[in-house]
C-alpha cells in the first residue's frame, strides 16, 4: 500500500514543470503608433508577453532592469502567493525594488488557476509595464471528473 501511494505522489510531482520567462525592462518610446513619450516596456513592448503556466508548476521570472535611473518591481495581481509572499512585488513591503542595471529572479509556486494580470508596482510604471497571466487548471483525475459530474466537492 505504501509503495502504491508513493508512486501516485511521484506521478503527481512529475507533471509539474518549471516555466521560465525573461523580462528585460527598459524605458523607451514604443515602436507603435500613438506613443510620443518614453514608456516602461517589457521585452520592448507594452503590454508585455502573456505568461502561460499550469496549476502546480513553478513560475520563474527573470527580471533584468535595464533602466538607467528607475527601480522596478513586478506584482502578480490575484495570485495568493501563500508560499512565496516575498515575491509579491510590492515595493518595500514584500520585496525590495530591483535597482537600475540589476537583475532579480522570482520563483512562484502556482496553486490556483484562472486569468490574471501582472504589472509593475513601482511609481506609474503599471500604466505600461503589464501583461496577462493565464493559469490552466491541471488535468483533473478521473475521480475528480466523476465527483464534479455528480456535483460533489473535490
Amino acid at each position: 500500500m505504501t509503495l502504491w501511494w508513493l508512486g501516485l505522489s511521484l506521478a503527481t510531482v512529475a507533471h509539474a514543470a518549471i516555466v521560465t520567462y525573461n523580462f528585460t525592462i527598459t524605458m523607451e518610446i514604443p515602436k507603435s503608433k500613438c506613443y510620443t513619450s518614453p514608456q516602461i516596456l517589457i521585452n520592448g513592448a507594452t503590454p508585455g508577453p502573456t505568461i502561460h503556466v499550469t496549476d502546480g508548476d513553478t513560475l520563474v521570472i527573470n527580471i533584468f532592469n535595464r533602466m538607467a535611473k528607475e527601480e522596478f518591481t513586478m506584482h502578480y495581481h490575484g495570485l495568493h502567493q501563500r508560499s512565496t509572499p516575498f515575491y509579491d512585488g510590492v515595493p518595500d513591503m514584500t520585496q525590495t525594488p530591483v535597482k537600475p542595471g540589476k537583475d532579480y529572479q522570482q520563483r512562484i509556486i502556482i496553486d490556483q488557476s484562472g486569468s490574471y494580470l501582472y504589472h509593475s508596482h513601482t511609481k506609474l510604471h503599471a500604466t505600461t509595464a503589464l501583461g496577462a497571466l493565464i493559469i490552466k487548471e491541471k488535468t483533473p483525475s478521473p475521480l475528480q471528473v466523476r465527483r464534479r459530474a455528480l456535483g460533489l466537492p473535490n
